[in-house]
């Protein structure tokens, strides 16, 4: 499977069309390609022209969705996944934003509960209902 079709396959994640949002010369499909190529490089501190390596020739060479991918990048450095040192480096604060995001909904999850507001957890008996309900 070639990385178009296989990012396409993540058009419909919340996440990624929130990030696409209002963006002109990206797609979400560019959206996916470019959080790969970030979960590619290895060392934290990167410049744009490092992605280069990872993202497709028709992305690097277009001045106005490479200004996209560096404004995507500023919005993730104001989400905190990324942190931006100087003006033209960016640091991964982890590995991925799946990661990032991960923790961030935990910390979500738990706001939630200690608000008060309870989030039902399915039992032993749910889930045996809901298998029989099905045959």
């Amino acid at each position: 499977m070639d990385s178009e079709s296989n990012s396409e396959r993540y058009i419909y994640n919340p996440i990624v069309k929130l990030l696409s949002r209002g963006r002109h010369h990206i797609r979400e499909a560019d959206v996916v390609v470019i959080l790969s190529a970030l979960a590619s490089i290895n060392d934290p501190n990167f410049t744009l022209r490092d992605l280069d390596v990872y993202i497709p020739a028709n992305m690097k060479n277009d001045r106005r969705r490479r200004r996209s991918i560096s404004t995507l990048l500023d919005t993730l450095a104001e989400i905190g996944f990324l942190e931006k040192p100087s003006e033209r480096k960016w640091q991964k604060r982890t590995p991925t934003l799946s990661e990032f995001l991960l923790a961030k909904i935990l910390e979500l999850y738990e706001g939630e509960r200690s608000m008060g507001h309870r989030v039902p957890r399915k039992t032993d008996e749910t889930i045996l209902k809901l298998e029989k309900q099905r045959r």
